[in-house]
Parts: structure tokens; C-alpha cells; sequence
């Protein structure tokens, strides 16, 4: 897997644990680049293991990847903070995608995979995205391009979206999130970061398999500084 120069997108580090340990840095390293062009939103995970032999993957059907160590990405494309869309991938690229409703079940389980106690699963959402995996000798890398097709947000030049990033490492019964995302308040969507400079993307609403473009041609997000902190 050959990943372009990720110097114009945005990089985000300091994920912090969510559990075992509330508030403290992931034991693991990870650093995430986020960018998009008119078609795709891009998200690279380059997830370091210092104990990489004990991580866990397997090649699997889709959507069965929860024993495995994962990442994924949360978009709250309405700003609602009522609904989010969930993707998630395994170090091989294996897929998993959600549609969150907050209040109905809690991110925690919708991340294990559990399927609520009432209501659909999440997970019967399904839609077409591409991703790439290759594990490493310290670690893994991972890159997801979602096509903008393949979701749902409002119709105007500039948006404004929830955002947040996920690292799941099962050997830890680790969750850790960028930004912290902690279980002492109540709720999710309501403590994840606002994402702005997403412009003049394609709102064709027609879902195709389109083969995605390089990274070089990705534009990169434009955060306040005080919207990633």
C-alpha cells in the first residue's frame, strides 16, 4: 500500500482513553491525518504498537471485525448532535459502518458490535466506501475514503460537522478517542470536536462504486484553533 505525502491534510494526535482509564493518554500511539477533494473524505490512521505481535486481525466477512483491534471515525454531518455516522475498519481494511442515534444505545456497545436491547441494529445501516489496511512491523496502517455521496448533510457551500476519531485495542478492553470522550458525562455526540472547511463538495445523492483518487490531490481541512484543542 503506497499512502501519498499526507503534508496538506490535518493531522491530529493525543488520543486519550475513554476506558480502562478515563482520561489518560492511549497506550498506544496513533496519529490520524484528515482531508478531503469534491468526491471523498480522507482519513489515514497510522496506529503504532509497541507490542504489535499481540495485536489482533483477522481477514473476515464484513462487519465482523469487533475482536479485532479497529479505528474509525464518528461524523455528526447535521450538527445535531442527535444522529452520527460510524465507520470503522480493522488493520486489514475489513469494514464496519453504523448509524448512531444518541440515547438509544451507548457508543460503547455500538463499538463492541452488541446489538441494542430494542429497535434496529446500527449496523443494519450499509453503505459504500473504500478503505486500504496493511499492518507493519510496529503496528498498521489504515485509510478510509468515504465518498460524500454515500452520506447524508445539509445542502450548503460551507460545512459544519461533529467529528471524532476511534482506536479500539480489544487485548486492553481499550477505547480511546480523539477528542477525549469521556464516560462521566452523559452522551456522546455532545463532546466531540466541530469540524469547518469542508466546501463545495458534491452533493449527488446517486451511490456508485467509484475507484478513489490519490492523496495528492486531497485538499486539507481548515479547523479554528480552538475547534481542536
Amino acid at each position: 500500500m503506497g499512502l501519498a505525502d499526507p503534508d496538506p491534510m490535518l493531522r491530529i494526535e493525543r488520543f486519550v482513553q475513554r476506558s480502562p482509564i478515563d482520561g489518560a493518554e492511549s497506550s498506544q500511539p496513533t496519529i490520524a491525518y484528515l482531508g478531503y477533494d469534491r468526491e471523498y473524505l480522507y482519513v489515514v490512521f497510522v496506529c503504532i504498537d509497541l507490542k504489535a505481535g499481540e495485536g489482533r486481525a483477522r481477514m473476515a466477512r464484513r462487519e465482523d471485525i469487533f475482536a479485532d483491534d479497529r479505528v474509525g471515525i464518528i461524523l455528526d454531518t447535521f450538527h445535531d448532535q442527535r444522529r452520527a455516522f460510524i465507520f470503522l475498519a480493522n488493520p486489514y481494511g475489513i469494514q464496519a459502518d453504523a448509524l448512531f442515534q444518541e440515547g438509544e444505545q451507548g457508543i460503547d456497545d455500538v463499538l463492541r458490535g452488541q446489538a441494542p436491547r430494542r429497535g434496529d441494529s446500527p449496523f443494519a445501516f450499509d453503505t459504500v466506501w473504500h478503505t486500504e489496511g496493511l499492518r507493519t512491523t510496529d503496528g498498521y496502517v489504515v485509510r478510509f475514503a468515504i465518498p460524500f455521496q454515500s452520506l447524508r448533510f445539509p445542502s450548503r457551500m460551507e460545512q459544519k460537522w461533529g467529528v471524532s476519531l476511534v482506536r479500539v485495542i480489544p487485548r486492553n478492553n481499550e477505547f480511546s478517542f480523539w477528542p477525549h470522550v469521556t464516560s462521566r458525562v452523559e452522551g456522546t455526540l455532545q463532546q466531540i470536536a466541530t469540524l469547518n472547511g469542508i466546501q463545495r463538495v458534491s452533493l449527488n445523492r446517486n451511490i456508485q462504486l467509484i475507484p478513489y483518487g490519490s492523496f495528492r490531490s486531497s485538499r486539507g481541512l481548515s479547523p479554528t484553533e480552538d475547534e481542536f484543542v
